[in-house]
């Protein structure tokens, strides 16, 4: 279902605000502060419209402020044929061998379509990321990375990820402070990029950054011969100099081997890259060698640097499809040396437990890590060590529990090897209707101490239903409001004199949420995520008419953050018809044709069984002719004509015998 667009329309906000008391062990300073978030998301001038300040007293920590325009079909401005315009803030992704990934303040426009990633070879995500929620990402169910949200930047940022052969899956969970979790999903295939467009991708972004450095890029991706994904990229940097690249890139497919080579220019020198990603024996593996001449970016910087040969591997384990292991190697030589760089990750992914480990050495310096998750019903314990090649850096344990009655008692305690620091931190919260209350208390042995009461809120605007409070965020997130209506015109479309239907249920089938019209005949859906596709699907089991049908199954929507999606779901009348069909002494099995005509002459084929029964649901008010053919009867034919009453009936069909 399309939702048309506004010039101002929904508003979505949220606020977190705390009381915090701080105190120095050392310098025995104390402060007592307000620190406070305030986010609000609508649909201003057809576009998404996304603001977050967040500050400590009257000092400002951080600031964002987007109005984006995503249309999954394409449509932005009609035929010129955009699927996403940014204004303001927003987030550009790295370019191959260039990188330049930044948070710009300008503007974005791209027509590339959703289901393609933003490069061929590596993906950027970028997102919100509230203060104390902690986002991981797991790619094809191994954990990527994980990122807290801080005072100073509320976002998290996962670059240059590798993608796969074949289809990429991106799990994203956040955990809230509070006992908070959900998820968002993303899917990526590589496939995808060589599907035929009907005219060239075209991304383009112009701003400038939190240094006040000028800068834009230009690309333009077209599939040639159906065979060959051609990228061609410009992109400047100005501040007190000029500074050009120019990129080329390659890629086709080679049997089940997709093959890129991928070229830069920095005005000065080429570099090169040859990679190739497939999967062998359920192996996914991409490998590449890149030769840089001297070439300088973001991403290839060191001085002497001759050639660089990489290879990153998932392997499942056999035997334990649980259990994978992500490999990622990578051989720099140089004029005067050779340097290894190694990256595994072995990892366990049951229902409720996930747990990693990883070994990373670079050039002879050991590092590694042991990550630990486990949930059960409303409660989670985690697990955090890292190591160097000698001994423990450091050591976290949290544990989270939630009761039935929305309280949660968390508490938490690390140690820190170089500062030789033990920490203690316990938070209790309760989610009450309409907001959520609590305190959080950190001490360490150092006896400084951190004590802080905490509110938070967020709320939804709707036009009918007024101003309504939520517990949770919800100004990254879009609603929806469904009115479910007796269509008894036929024409598909509400209007004042149509009946408006209560106790209709309606589940959006992820996460399995549920809400059943009310005596309005309004049913509300929200912290909806947006640009994704979200199905819902229509029960009327509460029905007590059992003549009121659905006309359609359920509906898709794509929301849009801040704003309340309004759909207008028909229900109508019909009935039914059931009978018996006499083949007499004609023996089966028959050969015969069944079907109801209506007085437009549109028909619909009846089935009748075995034994001669037929049923036929789904039938308008109206006239009809019920007509069977028996060709095994030699052929004959009988007509009955019925009327079906507009309030609906079971009408049972008699006289039918050859």
């Amino acid at each position: 279902i399309e939702i048309k667009r506004a010039w101002f329309d929904g508003f979505n906000f949220d606020q977190d605000l705390s009381s915090r008391y701080k105190k120095n062990g050392i310098t025995k300073n104390e402060s007592l502060d307000i620190l406070h978030q305030t986010s609000v998301s609508a649909e201003v001038l057809k576009g998404e419209l996304y603001s977050k300040y967040t500050g400590v007293n009257s000092h400002k920590e951080s600031f964002w402020l987007s109005l984006e325009r995503n249309d999954h079909r394409n449509r932005i401005f009609g035929d010129l044929g955009l699927s996403e315009l940014k204004l303001y803030n927003f987030s550009t992704g790295s370019l191959k061998l260039i990188g330049g990934a930044k948070e710009l303040k300008g503007l974005y426009f791209s027509n590339r379509p959703f289901s393609n990633a933003s490069r061929f070879s590596k993906q950027d995500f970028t997102g919100p990321l509230d203060n104390g929620w902690e986002v991981e990402l797991y790619h094809n169910d191994v954990l990527v990375g994980r990122e807290v949200g801080s005072i100073e930047k509320q976002r998290y940022e996962f670059r240059e990820v590798d993608l796969y052969y074949g289809k990429n899956n991106f799990h994203f969970v956040f955990y809230g402070p509070k006992g908070e979790k959900k998820h968002q999903y993303q899917e990526y295939n590589i496939e995808n990029i060589f599907q035929k467009t009907e005219r060239p991708i075209v991304t383009g972004a112009f701003g400038v950054d939190k240094e006040n450095q000028t800068y834009h890029y230009a690309e333009v991706d077209y599939l040639l011969f159906n065979k060959v994904f051609v990228e061609a990229l410009q992109t400047r940097f100005t501040n007190k100099e000029q500074k050009d690249f120019y990129g080329l890139n390659l890629t086709t497919f080679i049997g089940g081997v997709v093959a890129s080579v991928n070229n830069a220019y920095d005005q000065k020198s080429w570099v090169h890259e040859a990679a190739l990603k497939f999967s062998f024996l359920g192996i996914n593996s991409n490998i590449s060698y890149l030769i840089p001449n001297d070439f300088k970016s973001d991403l290839i910087s060191e001085e002497g640097l001759v050639d660089v040969k990489k290879g990153t591997f998932l392997l499942p384990i056999p035997f334990m499809t649980n259990v994978q292991i992500f490999a990622d190697l990578k051989n720099k030589r140089m004029k005067e040396a050779t340097i290894w760089e190694k990256k595994v990750r072995l990892s366990l992914s049951l229902s409720d437990i996930y747990m990693a480990a990883t070994y990373q050495d670079v050039d002879g310096v050991h590092n590694g890590e042991f990550f630990f998750r486990y949930g059960w019903r409303r409660n989670q314990v985690k697990l955090i060590a890292h190591t160097d090649d000698k001994e423990l850096q450091d050591i976290s344990f949290d544990i989270n529990f939630k009761n039935k009655f929305n309280q949660t008692l968390s508490l938490g305690t690390s140690y820190t090897m170089a500062s030789n620091t033990e920490a203690l931190s316990i938070r209790y919260d309760k989610l009450f209707e309409k907001f959520s209350l609590g305190s959080s208390f950190k001490i360490d042995d150092k006896e400084n101490i951190d004590l802080a009461l905490n509110l938070s809120y967020g709320g939804v605007l709707e036009k009918e239903m007024g101003a309504m409070l939520f517990n949770k965020r919800t100004s990254e997130y879009g609603n929806a409001k469904v009115v479910a209506y007796v269509d008894s015109n036929g024409n598909g479309e509400f209007d004042s004199q149509e009946e408006i239907l209560p106790n209709v249920e309606f589940r959006k089938l992820a996460g399995n949420q549920i809400s059943v019209t009310d005596d309005k005949g309004r049913a509300f859906f929200s912290m909806l995520q947006p640009h994704r596709p979200i199905d819902f699907k229509v029960s009327m089991k509460n029905i007590e008419n059992i003549f009121l049908k659905a006309k359609e199954e359920g509906f898709r929507l794509w929301p849009r953050p801040g704003k309340t999606s309004v759909v207008y779901f028909p229900v109508h009348i019909r009935g039914e018809i059931e009978g018996e069909v006499d083949f007499g002494e004609f023996k089966g099995p028959y050969s015969y044709e069944a079907f109801v005509e209506n007085t437009k002459g549109e028909k619909r084929k009846v089935n009748i069984e075995s034994d001669g029964y037929f049923l036929v649901d789904n039938i308008a008010s109206g006239d009809f002719i019920l007509e069977v053919r028996c060709f095994s009867c030699n052929d004959k034919i009988i007509r009955k004509n019925f009327s079906m009453p507009a309030e609906g009936d079971t009408l049972y069909i008699e006289g039918l015998k050859f």
